[in-house]
């Protein structure tokens, strides 16, 4: 039988999603830090791809560009921006 529980229930529970990796572009460190960009890949249901920027596994940046060139431009920015300021390969 399934959850009659409506949706904005206090006591509803939310079924947890897997996150799905995206491809690693580069990676690059700062002390014991770690910086990821990765780009997701959402052109199949016409969302484009998406530039990812992750510090140790979490979050950063996110910008959503219409082909992957762009977003491998965006990304070429990030990982140069971030070499000029002390970070490396």
């Amino acid at each position: 039988m399934p959850d009659d529980t409506p949706w904005f229930a206090p006591d509803h529970k939310i079924p947890k999603r897997a996150a799905t990796p995206g491809f690693k572009l580069w990676e690059l460190r700062h002390g014991d830090r770690v910086l990821t960009c990765e780009l997701r890949d959402n052109d199949a249901v016409g969302a484009g791809v998406d530039v990812q920027l992750l510090e140790d596994g979490e979050l950063l940046v996110s910008r959503r560009c219409i082909t992957g060139d762009a977003a491998r431009c965006i990304a070429d920015s990030l990982r140069k921006d971030h070499l000029r300021t002390g970070w490396a390969e």
